[in-house]
């Protein structure tokens, strides 16, 4: 029973990725059509924290959201995280669980929670590897909130402008202890890859 129920929360999981990815790339491309690049219109080389917003903004009213979770400064109690000191280490972990999690390039400005509990951290910037990038996390509060299982990233090239699901084998690895482990897991998430075992898929694999 134990693991028919593993299985089971597994594909659940696995489905609100699908969703979660359709839902971020046909916004990203309705941005794209009416902007004619997201990079250049709202990231550039030389981002402003104007620009940031603007994004940010853009994308919570395509997305409809209902709520916003807060401001890093300001997170709004309860809502989105059990914190109000802006502290998501403390939250998130890594794929295997072994560190705290580096949250730094998802929450800056702010972060959007849909009706069905779904997180979404829009174009944050921290340094030229972070700087246009898409992080979600699927589960919201429920958690396991684990990169990899429950949190995935999504970059969008500078030049095509298209969406990429994250792939890193350095940062998908059952066995690291590196801060941003599993983060590098979403392209195999994605297409049920198991990274370190041909024979199993992503959902059957992971720890």
């Amino acid at each position: 029973m134990p693991t028919l129920i593993n299985k089971y929360q597994k594909k659940v999981l696995e489905v609100k990725l699908k969703k979660a990815y359709s839902v971020i790339n046909n916004i990203h491309n309705k941005l794209h059509i009416e902007y004619d690049s997201v990079y250049n219109t709202f990231v550039t080389d030389n981002p402003t924290i104007e620009l940031r917003r603007e994004h940010f903004n853009s994308f919570f009213k395509e997305l409809q959201a209902p709520d916003f979770c807060g401001s890093i400064q300001n997170i709004k109690s309860n809502k989105c995280f059990d914190t109000t000191n802006g502290n998501l280490s403390s939250i998130y972990k890594t794929l295997n669980k072994q560190s705290s999690l580096n949250t730094t390039n998802m929450f800056q400005e702010n972060a959007i929670i849909d009706r069905d509990g779904t997180i979404y951290f829009v174009g944050n910037v921290v340094s030229t590897q972070w700087n246009n990038s898409y992080t979600v996390d699927i589960n919201g509060k429920k958690g396991p909130n684990r990169a990899g299982y429950d949190v995935f990233i999504f970059f969008f090239d500078k030049n095509s402008d298209k969406l990429t699901p994250n792939k890193n084998i350095q940062h998908c690895d059952i066995n690291s202890s590196n801060v941003h482990n599993g983060f590098g897991c979403t392209y195999y998430a994605v297409n049920d890859i198991c990274p370190w075992d041909e024979h199993k898929r992503y959902w059957e694999c992971i720890p």
